[in-house]
């Protein structure tokens, strides 16, 4: 926190990106944490492939026309603070921790 005069100021680290990884064909996976969300990058053009979040994608946001995931059945309505989104391309499964800071759910994997 830095203070100036009157004002107080929160530095805040906007996407906190804790994973990164790269796929055999060159695209991308990663998560967000500050942004409640997962993203799948091709590589080739930059656009964001499909995205798995919690929050509805908001009008002229870079997210609101890229695809959206879901988890099945899930009762909490997507992630919150994720890690560690992988996608194990023997499977076409995507994995993340799904950390749900803040809320009185319980952290947990989602797949």
């Amino acid at each position: 926190m830095t203070v100036d005069g009157d004002k107080a100021f929160i530095e805040f680290d906007v996407a906190h990106t804790n994973s990164l990884q790269r796929l055999d064909n060159g695209d991308y996976v990663a998560s967000g944490r500050h942004l409640d969300a997962a993203y799948g990058v091709d590589r080739s053009t930059g656009e964001l492939a499909w995205v798995l979040s919690s929050t509805p994608p908001a009008g002229g946001s870079p997210t609101a026309n890229a695809p959206r995931l879901e988890i099945l059945n899930d009762p909490y309505d997507g992630i919150i603070r994720p890690h560690n989104a992988r996608f194990d391309e023997a499977t076409n499964t995507l994995t993340v921790f799904d950390n749900r800071t803040a809320t009185s759910d319980p952290a947990r994997v989602a797949a």
